[in-house]
């Protein structure tokens, strides 16, 4: 990465970006997802869009197999 995790956060925080923390419901949701994806941190973010409800943009293909929510970029 070109800047650290912690210079990262205070970008993210400057700029007024809302954390989204990982809730049990995404967890349960990672679950019930087939397995088209090989990444299980792919899947959470998956499992995060279908449950908050938000559009999840990506490029990855095997996201996008996930269909519902999960939009190309």
């Amino acid at each position: 990465m070109p800047v650290s995790a912690t210079q990262a956060l205070a970008y993210f925080q400057q700029a007024g970006f809302e954390l989204l923390e990982v809730k049990p419901e995404h967890a349960v949701g990672v679950e019930r997802l087939p397995l088209l994806h090989p990444d299980a941190f792919d899947r959470l973010l998956i499992a995060q869009a279908r449950w908050e409800p938000m559009r999840l943009l990506t490029r990855d293909a095997k996201m996008l197999a996930y269909g519902d929510g999960i939009e190309a970029a």
